[in-house]
């Protein structure tokens, strides 16, 4: 997005004096060291070695904060586009095999994924949070809006009723009749 500068929702400032107490990260800033994450609750800071900064709204429930000081000015637009707020989720853990990939069953998540928030995003929709989920390995079901979530929600509880009312019973009655046509050996 090097064309929208500066970036809808961000906060810019003109440069400061490094020794200026409103200097990102205060005197430290000159020496590179980096500010406390979540220095400034709600807000994320990025601050040029030439002494420009633009700031933004960190959400609370964002696990990193993407506050950086002494970045070139060049990279802040490339930057800001890699800002991504996230907040992880788990999911069941269950036996997958992936024949074409590996032997064998390994134990891994799926359906666990993440809420994302890219806010200088080139696609509109990912400025906004959204839910992507990961269905197995390398298998995804991405920018998922609240309407998108509850349809997919909706689609796993059919298919668990189906897996509960018709696939099991069924699976039961083959097996019983598997046994029956083949005695084991006494």
């Amino acid at each position: 997005m090097a064309d929208a500068w500066p970036p809808e929702g961000a906060a810019v400032t003109e440069p400061h004096s490094s020794a200026s107490p409103h200097a990102v990260g205060g005197p430290d800033a000159s020496a590179g060291r980096q500010p406390a994450p979540w220095a400034a609750p709600g807000t994320w800071t990025i601050a040029t070695d030439g002494g420009a900064v633009v700031s933004g709204y960190l959400p609370e429930w964002a696990e990193d904060d993407p506050t950086e000081v002494g970045v070139p000015p060049d990279l802040l637009p490339s930057l800001l586009t890699q800002i991504n707020h996230r907040s992880l989720f788990e999911g069941p853990m269950m036996p997958l095999a992936a024949p074409d990939v590996w032997d064998g069953v390994e134990e891994d998540a799926v359906f666990e994924g993440s809420i994302d928030c890219n806010p200088y995003d080139e696609d509109a929709r990912l400025r906004m949070p959204v839910v992507n989920l990961h269905v197995a390995v390398g298998r995804w079901i991405p920018a998922l809006d609240p309407q998108g979530l509850a349809e997919v929600a909706a689609k796993l509880r059919a298919h668990a009723d189906l897996l509960d009312t018709k696939v099991r019973p069924a699976l039961v009655a083959a097996r019983e009749d598997w046994a029956a046509q083949h005695p084991a050996d006494e």
